[in-house]
């Protein structure tokens, strides 16, 4: 009789635990892009990556980069045309003293593979729907910085 309600109290246990589970992923939060956000939807070619100390080009490194956003919320970012990353993006808008930025967060869809491009929060600021400047603080002093021009 004790063994019948441990193998119930476990099926039970399992059953929730599998349940909750499979609600939590389902109902992910998918932010569209809607706003100035919205602007971000397309390909963008990657231009430079510019540091304290050097600038990375697609000529001295001899690699090509480009970065789509998709409608929801979904992002994916390749090099010499292969798949590098993609996931999600949550995002906030806000200003600061260089004009109005989105604040983005990168989730990787595979949390193993090696380093981000944009590891933890990254600021976005359009510049005449054309250009991106993506840097990871919020007065863009002595950061570095990425720089992407919409693909045509």
């Amino acid at each position: 009789m004790l063994d019948l309600r441990h193998k119930t109290l476990t099926t039970v246990k399992t059953f929730l635990f599998f349940s909750t589970f499979f609600l939590l992923m389902t109902s992910c939060k998918k932010d569209k892009l809607t706003g100035d956000s919205k602007t971000l939807s397309g390909t963008w070619q990657w231009v430079k990556t510019s540091g304290e100390f050097s600038t990375l080009t697609p000529d001295n490194t001899g690699t090509t980069k480009t970065l789509e956003f998709i409608d929801k919320g979904k992002y994916e970012i390749k090099k010499d045309g292969k798949r590098l990353e993609d996931g999600r993006i949550t995002y906030s808008e806000g200003s600061n003293s260089f004009g109005n930025y989105i604040k983005l967060k990168f989730l990787r869809n595979n949390l193993f593979s090696k380093k981000s491009e944009f590891p933890g929060q990254s600021l976005l600021q359009i510049i005449h729907t054309d250009t991106l400047y993506i840097g990871e603080n919020i007065e863009w002093t002595h950061q570095p910085y990425h720089l992407y021009v919409r693909q045509k």
